[in-house]
């Protein structure tokens, strides 16, 4: 019964990627930011499909035919009922819920990106929030945020990244 309607997520990652069906059936991405300054935007065919994919996991809504394939005929003999005719169907974890892209990593996020583009999208999610709860117009209710990415330290829980997140916990 939980599909995430009405619930906004941050999506901190590589931006998304427009003309992905799981994210077209009902478009679901509200807005984001682009804090790569490379040009491309937070939507763009050319940003890096990792952060598409987690916001597909999230809120994400399709059938994709599968008709005369091999993983057609191995989800009718292992998971007989389903397919929806000839497609299968992929549903996030969330599907009724609304995606915020906040874009940190280039078109390479296997290259990953520096450690303050990621804080200040941190900051970023937090201000929005507290715009939003305090009735500015410009704020954005967001009630999660995804951060799909990792870290190194030597000080865990007293750098400014450890600290960072935890006033995006707290907010």
């Amino acid at each position: 019964g939980y599909t995430g309607t009405g619930v906004i997520v941050a999506v901190v990652d590589s931006g998304v990627r427009p003309g992905y069906p799981v994210l077209d059936s009902d478009a679901p991405v509200i807005g984001g930011v682009d804090l790569v300054a490379d040009g491309l935007g937070f939507s763009n065919p050319q940003n890096d499909p990792h952060g598409t994919f987690v916001a597909g996991l999230i809120s994400g809504k399709a059938l994709i035919n599968v008709s005369n394939t091999t993983l057609a005929s191995s989800v009718q003999q292992h998971f007989p009922g389903a397919l929806v005719g000839s497609d299968l169907p992929l549903i996030g974890a969330a599907p009724s819920s609304s995606i915020y892209a906040v874009r940190v990593f280039g078109v390479n996020a296997s290259a990953g990106a520096p450690e303050s583009p990621i804080i200040v999208a941190i900051d970023y999610v937090i201000d929005l929030r507290v715009k939003y709860l305090k009735g500015d117009p410009t704020g954005v209710n967001i009630q999660i945020c995804n951060l799909s990415l990792g870290n190194t330290t030597l000080w865990a829980g007293r750098d400014l990244f450890d600290r960072s997140v935890d006033a995006l916990l707290a907010n």
